[in-house]
């Protein structure tokens, strides 16, 4: 008796980028829509998330009550102040200007940070205003936060009770900048005084974002070889390695490379494959996580021969909207050779007339 046999191969991948994709490096993309997106602010700044929407960007009430005070700045009150690299314009007495000044007692309340970037270049004007009757600070910082003024771009600390805080910032775009709600103490000793606040910041020529999703699938190609009439399910992973939540849809063409490279050239993705099937069709995949996809290969009907065709996947990565994973499905009969196989055989099938 003559047996045939099956065989599902994936072949190749396709490297994910190593670093974050061009558009995160020059400033992300929106991942919301215009206000959508209000992130509570962290207790510290790496644990702050983007802040993403169209300004003027208004966030709600908060409190720097029951916080920590993790950062405080030595006093200085003389130029420079502040030296992050970005321009940034505070308040204080003439020789801090423009950075502002940082008074003994600036930094020593609890605190609050969060966390912005644009996608343009352009003036931000941030602007504090407790809600009650304690002396806040507004202080920013250029790429993270410590009591170190190299990483400080401007600082508003009036020293008065209950009055706005208010700076501009000269973003540029793609930069990570935290805006931390401190408070100031006259006798410089931690901690210093906590209260509500508001925060808004306005602008324009530019909107909040965050980190781009940046897509990387896995394998690149997909094959089967299989006997006539039999179903076989072969699968890749679409896997964000980039920020926020990539959104991604999948489409069926005919042909493979390069017949399916011109078709996409040229928008021809979309035209159903009789002999191939994808599940599910769409989805979403959170930063650092994977969606596993199964494509299903139908021999049914189909003559012994090389079948081609791809998949088209179309995401939100701003700079690599759609990624194909081409699939070749082999249609043959394939003889048992001479009884000496082992493993599992249950897949194999049996042709008849043979001994």
């Amino acid at each position: 008796m003559r047996k045939f046999w099956s065989c599902v191969c994936a072949v190749g991948s396709l490297a994910g980028p190593a670093a974050l994709n061009a558009a995160t490096a020059t400033g992300g993309v929106r991942v919301e829509a215009a206000g959508a997106e209000r992130m509570a602010p962290g207790d510290t700044c790496v644990a702050a998330t983007h802040e993403v929407g169209s300004l003027p960007y208004n966030l709600p009430a908060n409190t720097t009550v029951a916080a920590v005070d993790d950062y405080d700045l030595p006093a200085d009150l003389e130029a420079p102040t502040c030296t992050a690299s970005t321009s940034c314009t505070g308040s204080g007495p003439g020789p801090s200007l423009p950075r502002g000044g940082v008074f003994a007692g600036t930094g020593t309340g609890p605190d609050r940070a969060y966390r912005i970037r644009t996608d343009q270049n352009c003036d931000l004007t941030i602007t504090l205003d407790p809600t009650a009757a304690e002396d806040l600070a507004l202080i920013v910082y250029q790429g993270s936060c410590s009591s170190s003024l190299g990483d400080c771009a401007c600082v508003d600390d009036s020293d008065v009770g209950g009055a706005v805080e208010s700076v501009v910032l000269s973003a540029v775009a793609g930069v990570d900048y935290f805006v931390v709600v401190d408070g100031y103490s006259s006798g410089a000793v931690p901690p210093g005084p906590s209260g509500p606040f508001t925060l808004s910041i306005a602008g324009s020529g530019c909107e909040l974002v965050g980190l781009a999703p940046d897509i990387a699938v896995e394998p690149a190609s997909l094959s089967s070889t299989q006997p006539p009439d039999t179903q076989e399910a072969v699968q890749f992973d679409i896997d964000n390695v980039g920020g926020g939540t990539l959104s991604w849809s999948t489409q069926e063409s005919p042909g493979g490379a390069p017949e399916s490279t011109e078709r996409r050239a040229a928008g021809g993705c979309g035209t159903d494959v009789p002999w191939l099937s994808v599940d599910p069709v769409a989805g979403t995949t959170p930063a650092g996580e994977s969606s596993t996809v199964t494509v299903t290969l139908d021999s049914t009907g189909l003559a012994t021969g090389l079948y081609e065709a791809s998949v088209c996947v179309a995401s939100d990565d701003p700079d690599e909207a759609l990624v194909v994973v081409e699939v070749a499905l082999t249609v043959d009969t394939m003889p048992f050779l001479d009884g000496f196989e082992s493993g599992d055989t249950t897949r194999w099938s049996s042709a008849a007339g043979s001994s």
